[in-house]
């Protein structure tokens, strides 16, 4: 069953008109697939909405692939200045990959924080798919920071298929370092790997092709594929001269980066009405888990 659901799952990803990951059909017996749910209006709220009204008119690129985009800067800024506590410390880090066609301008939407001078030169930026050893020289500083990384990468299936190669450690990597544990470490025969603090987040894109040329059902079974949450929107239509970034709105986006460098460690919590809403929310989703690949997905 394993190999056989990947055409139903290609299709349902290949899907133009919706926006985030599909509701998966379990086998060949339940072939329909729901078309993608628009992406929610409620989600441009503070800085998103700021940020797609700074963004209006700048690119063809879908407004999901700009929201994806600033949550993943967002992400890499807050760090660990700020955590929940859920059993353990969760924090703000997130894995995210842009879906669509060839052409459709996610690269652009991808870039644009990086190209606003958005992530803050404490977060170190990683754009190439090395090993875990190069990965942990880039990643160590004297000044013995918290390892906060923003993965950016253009084609995420440069990882899955660096992530194959005999001896390669990339993949466990970024499994086991999504919880941002105290320490993540492995033993070599010359040198030992060792990063303190690792807090990983990724923004990554993707064509749906391409992806399923080289994903694999074990990654999902394996713990990688389930870490990430996949979006996609329709590209907006030509726009042959397009507009610098909106000030004003950009201007408000910027001052909300600037106070989350300056956040010191802190604990959140829900208020009354978030707490209600996410326990009725994660008894639903716990007692509704789907089984086979559609559940580790």
């Amino acid at each position: 069953m394993q190999r056989e659901i990947l055409p139903e799952i290609r299709e349902a990803l290949l899907r133009p008109n919706g926006s985030a990951l599909p509701k998966l059909p379990l086998s060949r017996d339940t072939p329909e697939v729901e078309s993608l749910p628009d992406f929610p209006e409620h989600a441009w709220r503070g800085v998103f909405a700021d940020y797609r009204d700074a963004m209006h008119g700048t690119t063809e690129a879908s407004d999901v692939a700009h929201f994806a985009s600033l949550w993943a800067a967002l992400a890499a800024t807050l760090g660990r200045s700020v955590c929940m506590y859920a059993g353990d410390p969760v924090y703000a880090n997130v894995y995210l990959t842009i879906f669509g066609g060839t052409g459709d301008k996610k690269t652009t939407a991808m870039r644009r924080p990086l190209d606003l001078g958005l992530i803050p030169q404490h977060v170190r930026l990683v754009r190439n798919v090395g090993s875990a050893e190069g990965l942990a020289d880039k990643l160590r500083r004297e000044d013995e920071a918290d390892a906060v990384t923003l993965f950016f990468w253009e084609e995420l299936t440069s990882l899955l298929a660096r992530g194959r190669w005999a001896g390669a450690t990339i993949l466990e990597f970024l499994t086991e370092t999504f919880d941002c544990p105290p320490t993540w470490g492995l033993e070599y025969r010359h040198n030992k790997v060792e990063i303190i603090n690792p807090t990983p987040s990724i923004i990554a894109g993707s064509t749906t092709e391409w992806f399923w040329k080289n994903a694999r059902t074990e990654d999902f079974y394996g713990g990688f594929g389930n870490r990430f949450l996949f979006l996609t929107g329709s590209r907006k239509p030509p726009i042959p001269q397009p507009a610098e970034p909106e000030p004003v709105a950009l201007r408000r986006v910027r001052e909300l980066f600037r106070r989350i460098e300056q956040t010191s460690r802190i604990t959140a919590k829900f208020d009354a009405d978030a707490g209600s809403l996410w326990e009725k929310y994660y008894i639903q989703s716990e007692n509704q888990l789907p089984e086979g690949l559609h559940g580790a997905a």
